[in-house]
């Protein structure tokens, strides 16, 4: 028989409530780990750098010891919160141009922070000496681990966490905090013997250990690069895409089950899933900013999208 002190269960109790309110503001899971140590990973994260797999994102390699330790970031760390919210939408097929579905909608990195300070309000009105660290794909931390050991899903083949139910069409959201909450129970990797994300990648980018050679992979050429002119082999396998790259997840059995998301905050006031080449061929940069003002591709710029349009 369990016994629990006052203090566990009240924690227990505000754990839960904190799952309902997370569900009842649009985001799909949320999950909790007390995991604060990733010096394990370390090595092979170092490794990765080292293979130079990271080509110019040099921002991965700063603050590089804080990555491996949640009390770097936020020195009372007991227990990190994490919440996933689906981008699962459908869209229309446009047969020009090939966009990231997760571009096709509001940028996420507004809309989820937005609904983390509301989770963070909930839980400062039901707490005293209360501490929190927000991120949305931001700062040194090593979200996706993060995410595993919380159990919101495994971590593929393609490197990203999938779901069960949502599969791999999730933004992740962290909050780290103070609590000592009682953690969930980690995921079981359900992969299998399926390689159809390593198969399908038409630039061999995806690696045998779960991660990205972004110095192979379309997404980061037509996202983060910012060289005028891309390599012969990117050029040639680019498919149409003209904004990251969906393959590694369209192939994958847990997406094509997924469910549809339901979250409307992500919704555009105007469909940009079926514009036409010639429209943005001839955009100027006050067209542009009007169009893309609110999606991911805003960051991007009128000449980096023009750069991506060139040779498909």
């Amino acid at each position: 028989m369990n016994f629990f002190n006052k203090t566990e269960i009240k924690l227990h109790n505000l754990k839960q409530d904190i799952k309902e309110y997370a569900l009842q503001i649009g985001f799909a899971d949320c999950k909790v780990t007390n995991e604060i140590n990733y010096r394990n990973i370390e090595n092979f994260y170092k490794d990765w750098l080292g293979r130079k797999f990271n080509d110019k994102m040099n921002f991965l390699e700063r603050n590089l010891e804080k990555r491996f330790d949640l009390k770097n970031i936020l020195p009372d760390a007991k227990s990190a919160l994490v919440f996933s919210i689906s981008y699962n939408f459908e869209q229309k097929i446009n047969n020009e141009m090939k966009i990231s579905r997760y571009a096709l909608i509001k940028d996420y990195h507004k809309v989820i922070f937005e609904k983390l300070k509301k989770v963070d309000d909930f839980i400062k009105l039901r707490t005293t000496n209360y501490k929190s660290k927000i991120f949305v794909d931001t700062g040194p931390i090593l979200e996706k681990q993060i995410a595993k050991k919380a159990g919101i899903g495994w971590q593929g083949r393609n490197s990203l966490i999938i779901s069960k139910k949502y599969g791999s069409w999730i933004f992740l959201g962290v909050m780290i905090t103070n609590l000592n909450l009682e953690k969930d129970i980690e995921q079981q990797d359900c992969c299998g013997k399926c390689r159809l994300c390593i198969e399908n990648c038409p630039t061999r980018a995806i690696t045998e250990n779960r991660n990205i050679d972004a110095r192979k992979c379309i997404a980061y050429w037509t996202i983060e690069s910012k060289e005028e002119i891309f390599p012969d082999f990117i050029k040639k396998n680019q498919n149409k895409w003209i904004y990251g790259c969906d393959i590694c997840q369209e192939v994958c059995p847990w997406n094509k089950k997924a469910k549809i998301a339901d979250c409307k905050d992500f919704i555009l006031n105007n469909d940009i899933s079926n514009i036409s080449k010639e429209i943005l061929k001839n955009l100027n940069e006050e067209l542009f900013n009007d169009l893309f003002k609110d999606t991911p591709i805003a960051r991007l710029g009128l000449k980096r999208l023009k750069r991506n349009i060139e040779g498909i």
